[in-house]
């Protein structure tokens, strides 16, 4: 039982994903957010038996919704009409900064960051 964890922005996309006891997550890639990014990642969850997507739910630091959460929710709503999948948002505040602290400046950085929202987000569903 695997998740997939994305950080969602306009131009690209970070992907993590589970181990298969939903522990541990790992950077998987990042992805051109284009016209085939829907169809490519329903393909992905399925040929690694994705059970759900944890998506990072983009606040600023009022913890209002960004200039990007209105995209994050129709992505959502896409992805999910089309997959069939469940998509819970999960907090994704300084992930990004934490990913660069952590990696460095490099192209990586939004995979690395999918991988904080999901690790985050696997901590509390075991903790729960």
């Amino acid at each position: 039982m695997r998740y997939l964890g994305i950080d969602y922005g306009p131009q690209k996309v970070g992907l993590a994903i589970s181990d298969e006891t939903a522990t541990i997550a790992s950077p998987y890639d990042v992805w051109p957010n284009d016209n085939n990014l829907l169809r490519r990642l329903i393909e992905l969850c399925r040929d690694k038996t994705v059970i759900g997507v944890v998506l990072g739910e983009s606040l600023d630091y009022r913890r209002e919704p960004n200039a990007v959460m209105k995209q994050v929710h129709t992505f959502r709503d896409k992805f999910t009409n089309e997959s069939g999948l469940p998509v819970v948002l999960h907090d994704e505040v300084l992930s990004s900064a934490e990913a660069r602290r952590v990696d460095g400046p490099n192209t990586e950085v939004d995979a690395r960051a999918a991988s904080l929202i999901l690790q985050s987000y696997l901590e509390r569903l075991h903790h729960a």
